[in-house]
């Protein structure tokens, strides 16, 4: 069985958490310079071109950096939310 994707197609919100936590797309959108530093500290083989985002295309970043350190897409999801959690708790942060 394939793995489910972070965000659905057609719907970034609801795929990938529940009602109780923020959007995970939403959350790296609006975060990524931050996220990127978090996820180069923690895989220290990725360079920034290896994290390039776009938009929509969250599941395709996950697959990169999968094959770039041989880690496995749930420990790589992890990091990532790992790496907005504090961005969720921040004053003004509109997803809490």
């Amino acid at each position: 069985m394939p793995p489910e994707p972070l965000i659905a197609n057609n719907a970034p919100s609801q795929v990938g958490r529940d009602d109780s936590v923020p959007c995970l797309a939403e959350c790296l959108r609006d975060n990524w310079e931050r996220v990127k530093g978090s996820l180069k500290r923690k895989f220290g083989e990725l360079t920034d071109e290896d994290l390039m985002y776009v938009e929509r295309m969250e599941d395709a970043v996950v697959d990169h950096i999968r094959e770039k350190t041989g880690r496995s897409r749930e420990e790589i999801t992890a990091a990532l939310h790992t790496a907005i959690a504090p961005m969720r708790e921040e004053p003004g942060n509109e997803t809490n």
